[in-house]
C-alpha cells in the first residue's frame, strides 16, 4: 500500500542514524565524505538523496542505495501530484505495448489480453518479417493473430522499428 504522505528521506536519516548514533550533522557528513552544508540540505528536505549520496549512505552501512533512491522517488512522486492538476498533456491516444522483444521472449500473454480486452485498441506489429513472427511464436502473438485479423484489430507495418515513421504508425492505428 503507498503512503499517502512519506516524510522526506532526510527525516529518516536523521531519526534512524544520526540521532541513534549520537552523530552531529558535521560528524555524519564527515563519515560520508560530503560538505555538512550538502549533508544539512538532505537531512533538512532541502535536497534530494541523490543516487550518489544512496550510494553514499549504503557503504556507511545505513541500509542500501536501492532503498534510498525508492523512499526519495516516493516522496517526490506525492510532492508532484499535490500539483497534477496544473500540468496540462495532450493525451496521446496510442498506446503501444512493447517496442521490441516479440514473440514468448518480450510479449507477456496476460499483458496482451489485459490490454487487448480492455482497451478493444488497434495492434500495430512492426517487424520486417511478420510471419516469421508469427510462425516463431508460441505465446501472446500466436494466441491472439487469427482473432485480430479476424476482428480487424491488427495493422502490420512491415519495417524495422527504427524505419518507421509516425505519420505511418498513426495511418495504422487508425485504419
Amino acid at each position: 500500500m503507498a503512503m499517502e504522505n512519506p516524510s522526506h528521506p532526510g527525516l529518516s536519516i536523521k531519526e534512524n542514524f544520526l540521532e541513534p548514533l549520537g552523530l552531529s550533522v558535521t560528524d555524519a557528513a564527515r563519515v560520508l565524505g560530503v560538505a555538512r552544508h550538502t549533508l544539512s540540505r538532505v537531512l533538512n528536505g532541502h535536497a534530494a538523496v541523490s543516487p550518489e549520496m544512496a550510494i553514499r549512505l549504503e557503504k556507511a552501512g545505513w541500509s542500501n542505495a536501492d532503498f534510498w533512491l525508492r523512499q526519495q522517488t516516493a516522496y517526490d512522486l506525492i510532492e508532484a501530484r499535490r500539483d497534477e492538476d496544473r500540468i496540462e498533456v495532450e493525451h496521446f491516444g496510442h498506446q503501444p505495448v512493447m517496442r521490441q522483444g516479440l514473440g514468448d521472449k518480450g510479449i507477456n500473454t496476460e499483458l496482451v489480453d489485459w490490454y487487448y480486452g480492455r482497451s478493444g485498441r488497434r495492434f500495430v506489429i512492426i517487424h520486417p518479417e511478420p510471419d516469421s513472427l508469427v510462425e516463431n511464436s508460441h505465446g501472446a502473438i500466436r494466441k491472439h493473430w487469427d482473432e485480430w485479423k479476424r476482428n480487424d484489430a491488427i495493422s502490420i507495418i512491415e519495417k524495422r522499428f527504427e524505419d518507421v515513421e509516425i505519420a505511418e504508425f498513426e495511418e495504422a492505428v487508425s485504419h
